[in-house]
């Protein structure tokens, strides 16, 4: 299974949730029932190569990310790894 990065927009406000999937639009319709309602905010989603999804933490997976959070994890994973 690969991880998506999904992001949302309400307002002023941008989310961004990881979520596990077979496929992009398989990983949306996951999103979608586990937060009803939130597919018609989407904005865009992206399907992360391995080594980049093996560099997310699992305690961010499945849940919505602030701005904040979603800047945080694009600097980790942006870093060369060790």
């Amino acid at each position: 299974m690969l991880l998506c990065w999904l992001v949302y927009r309400q307002g002023d406000t941008i989310t961004v949730q990881i979520v596990e999937g077979y496929s992009l639009i398989e990983a949306r319709l996951r999103a979608d029932m586990a937060t009803p309602g939130i597919g018609t905010h989407y904005v865009e989603g992206h399907e992360l190569d391995e080594a980049t999804a093996a560099r997310v933490p699992k305690s961010m997976i499945g849940r919505m990310l602030t701005t904040a959070e979603a800047a945080k994890l694009l600097e980790r994973i942006a870093r060369p790894a060790k």
